[in-house]
């Protein structure tokens, strides 16, 4: 018909939160103590993996070192046990003098088999801690004589730095706080809201028919808007 047109309009609209019972502050410094959380935790992995590494390592050098002592108990018993055969067959000594030595050459048999086992494990963990495979065969160098056992600060200090510098106590102390900041935005939930809004519109209307003119309109709406939770179920009570 005559009256045949198009229309549309468009429009859009800001919102602005002015008040919600302190629940963004506290959203915002929640986060903050979020990423200390992460922070503290990455931290702590970081001295684990140093701590593992240098404790395998000692381990190593202390398994080097029972090794070389086995070694030596070996080479020494079976001195021991080709003197006392050679008294047995002079009859000089008794025969039970054999047994015995060869009883403690067993036993350092065994102690130099499990000094090598006990190598090969703490290196096997070296290169596990370190990204290597655990068939790759990796150079350990140094010896236990290499470190020296004097240490520039007292146990107190060492107590104190601990106390003020440990990871896991200060995850704890975060989480903690987490905790109250969860307890405030839960309790933001009983306050009102006030927004702030604004809103701008525009309507168009073309006609077919010429003999007709078309028109735009322009809308435009500032308001501010209250908004308080009587009642929730019990919601914003059990959060």
């Amino acid at each position: 018909d005559n009256l045949s047109s198009k229309s549309w309009s468009q429009g859009w609209r800001l919102t602005l939160s002015l008040f919600a019972g302190f629940a963004h502050l506290n959203n915002v410094q929640k986060s903050l103590l979020q990423v200390d959380v992460e922070k503290a935790r990455h931290r702590q992995a970081r001295l684990e993996l140093i701590t593992n590494v240098q404790l395998q390592f000692l381990a190593l050098l202390q398994a080097r070192e029972d090794l070389a002592t086995a070694e030596e108990s070996v080479k020494r018993i079976r001195k021991q046990l080709e003197a006392s055969e050679a008294f047995v067959r002079v009859d000089m000594a008794p025969y039970a003098n054999v047994l015995q030595n060869r009883v403690e050459l067993s036993r350092a048999q065994q102690e130099v088999i499990r000094c090598k086992n006990d190598i090969r494990n703490a290196e096997v963990q070296l290169n596990r801690y370190l990204g290597f495979s655990p068939h790759e065969r990796i150079t350990y160098a140094g010896r236990l004589q290499d470190f020296h056992g004097v240490v520039s600060y007292t146990e107190e200090q060492a107590i104190k730095t601990a106390l003020y510098s440990r990871p896991d106590l200060i995850v704890a102390q975060k989480s903690v706080a987490v905790a109250y900041k969860d307890t405030h935005i839960a309790m933001g939930e009983f306050a009102p809201r006030v927004d702030a809004s604004y809103e701008d519109t525009r309507f168009s209307k073309d006609y077919n028919d010429r003999r007709y003119n078309d028109y735009t309109r322009s809308y435009w709406a500032i308001g501010l808007n209250f908004s308080w939770d009587i009642f929730s179920g019990g919601s914003a009570v059990f959060n």
